[in-house]
């Protein structure tokens, strides 16, 4: 697919870079508000993962005789958020170095950095932008054969507009163009690069409710891969989103969407289905939270995969702030993943029917937050994952405990 047929984001990048530098170099004069926020903060984290491969309890990984290892992060991040007026200029800029007591190989260091710019005008109207880079090493949930490290680069910019029509009616629109590469020679056929734009119109009074109706255009383009092993597609997203507060202790969102995908060169992979989601957020005490979430999703799996597949899901994930200083967290999540389409080799041939794989994947998540001072904060984290597929090669269970403390200066 060539990249010059979608027009609109080619301009996405100066615009951008214009709209950022006009609002750091706004005029001095305007005064910033107070809660500015400049920000240091500097983590240590040890954790234990017993299959760090994702691979069957039978398996192991290539040249080791475990699966299990100790891991070390050490994190440095900074934040910013400043007003001047009706604009306000905020982002946050983070590295991670880590570190593996046995499988080396995997040492690496990651960042992230994200900076926006948000300016309001007329009457209850905003418009944004913003840019993002993050580096990290890619998951190993689909790579049955592999256990390198191939380090992910994820380059995004975006724009937005809220704009008040009448009373509570407000249109929105966005555009974003994002780019992915990958480290590993192996992995370039998957890099790809997504221009999309989202249009619509949203009724939200003053109560908190609002329910809007969005059009999405999404264009994928593999631009290391030609001919019929050109997975580039183009998706189409008509989508009505809501919100109902029902009461101060109980919210309620929900969004329902018509997905439309159309291929190329393969159109054996196009697909059209339901995706959407429910989620109630109750607060039974101003201690407590319960949120509960319902999700059907209907996609690609991953950039290097010619299946797609539809996966329904429900979690409930629990909060209690036990003391002022001590805060307990947790999930429970069931998910069932079924597979349609083909993963074809870069020939083009298929090679590998996905349309019969089934998974059902299970989580487990505990986390407890301690409080020692409003700076400083220690964190320890339960993990249990579990996989169960009908294609044998594709079961693992994963278990994980962290420990972490963080400063904030």
């Amino acid at each position: 697919m060539n990249p010059s047929a979608s027009p609109a984001p080619q301009a996405i990048r100066p615009a951008l870079f214009l709209a950022l530098m006009l609002a750091i170099h706004a005029p001095s004069t305007l005064a910033a508000s107070e809660g500015d926020v400049f920000g240091l903060n500097i983590g240590q984290s040890f954790s234990y993962d017993d299959n760090v491969f994702r691979i069957p309890d039978e398996s192991l990984p290539q040249g080791y005789s475990q699966q299990d290892d100790l891991i070390s992060y050490t994190t440095v991040r900074g934040e910013m958020n400043k007003s001047f007026g009706r604009q306000r200029v905020y982002g946050d800029l983070g590295a991670t170095q880590a570190k593996y007591q046995e499988f080396t190989r995997l040492d690496h260091q990651s960042y992230q950095g994200f900076l926006a710019w948000r300016m309001g005008f007329g009457t209850a109207s905003e418009a944004g932008a913003f840019y993002r880079r993050s580096r990290a090493m890619s998951n190993f949930d689909e790579s049955i054969t592999w256990s390198g490290r191939n380090m992910l680069t994820t380059e995004t910019y975006g724009g937005d507009v809220l704009l008040r029509i009448a009373g509570d009616w407000l249109g929105v629109a966005s555009v974003t163009q994002a780019e992915n590469r990958n480290s590993l020679e192996e992995f370039r056929s998957g890099e790809s690069r997504v221009d999309a734009y989202d249009a619509g119109v949203r009724y939200a009074p003053r109560t908190g409710n609002y329910v809007e109706l969005r059009y999405r255009r999404s264009v994928y383009d593999y631009f290391n891969r030609s001919g019929s092993n050109d997975y580039s597609y183009n998706q189409d997203e008509l989508r009505l989103n809501s919100r109902w507060v029902a009461s101060g202790r109980s919210t309620l969102d929900s969004g329902i969407s018509l997905v439309r995908s159309r291929h190329e060169n393969l159109d054996y992979l196009d697909f059209t289905g339901l995706a959407g989601y429910v989620a109630y957020r109750f607060k039974p005490t101003g201690a407590t939270t319960i949120e509960t979430r319902l999700a059907r999703d209907v996609g690609s799996v991953g950039d290097g995969w010619g299946s797609y597949a539809k996966t329904t899901g429900l979690s409930v994930s629990p909060s209690w702030q036990a003391t002022a200083k001590l805060e307990l967290s947790g999930e429970v999540a069931y998910r069932h993943r079924k597979f349609d389409g083909y993963q074809a080799l870069s020939s083009g041939n298929v090679v590998n029917d996905n349309s019969d794989r089934t998974d059902r994947i299970q989580v487990l998540r505990m986390a407890a937050k301690h409080a020692v001072t409003p700076d400083l904060s220690l964190n320890l984290g339960l993990r249990y994952e579990k996989r169960d597929s009908n294609q044998n090669t594709y079961d693992f269970i994963d278990r994980q405990v962290t420990l972490s403390a963080f400063y904030r200066f």
